[in-house]
């Protein structure tokens, strides 16, 4: 950066840019696509099928709302004044934030082929799935609150950031108790198979999360540092 300001007071000095006004809607739309999920898997517990292949639907339409966000956050960082190293961070959180949308889309995907497919997986099974996108759900409210303190409130950035840390090690405590689950359960061989890719996707958005909430937490923790 030119002036050689940190990336904390860049964020500070553009609250009302389009830039951050992208990143903030962003940050909703990830938020929106994983709640979805959950919304989808909720109905799978009261076998609701048809209640989750609209939450299915409205899965798609915000992870893709939230990618052509990260495209034009992508153009409009380009053009902006941060340096190359500042930059690439940024475009980093941004991009592992749509990744734990794309992770939540993958799941929904799999989800809806196990509808189309009519095959049956014990509801007990789906509560512990439930379990995870709930969490995984919290999570991504604790991000985009991260986003939402950005340049304004460098506490509730960290607050946040422990948060999304905490709910990251909880879902991975739950990914393998539902692992377990999937493994002694009598089902379908073809069930098995998408409840594991199923499974893989909520992990993988959890970890996505975690990646670019600990991006936002070394932003604040190397403007400490220097000063």
């Amino acid at each position: 950066m030119s002036d050689g300001r940190s990336l904390m007071e860049w964020f500070g000095g553009r609250r009302e840019s389009l830039v951050m006004k992208q990143l903030r809607k962003h940050a909703l739309k990830v938020y929106d696509t994983i709640s979805e999920l959950d919304q989808a898997v909720s109905f799978m517990c009261s076998e609701d099928k048809e209640g989750a292949s609209d939450a299915i639907q409205r899965i798609l339409l915000s992870e893709k709302a939230a990618d052509n966000l990260e495209q034009s956050l992508t153009e409009e960082l380009s053009k902006g004044d941060l340096d190359s190293r500042q930059r690439e961070d940024l475009l980093h959180m941004v991009r592992r934030m749509d990744y734990s949308a794309d992770w939540a889309k993958g799941s929904g995907m799999n989800l809806s082929l196990i509808v189309e497919a009519g095959v049956v997986v014990p509801v007990t099974l789906w509560e512990h799935f439930r379990g995870m996108t709930a969490d995984l759900k919290k999570t991504a409210y604790h991000l985009k609150e991260a986003v939402e303190n950005l340049g304004k409130d460098e506490s509730g950035v960290i607050r946040n950031w422990k948060r999304v840390d905490e709910l990251e090690h909880d879902i991975d405590e739950k990914y393998f108790q539902t692992k377990k689950e999937i493994l002694f359960a009598d089902m379908d061989s073809r069930a098995i198979f998408l409840l594991r890719d199923l499974i893989h996707g909520i992990e993988n958005s959890a970890d996505s999360c975690k990646d670019a909430a600990d991006t936002m937490r070394i932003f604040i923790m190397a403007e400490r540092y220097q000063r």
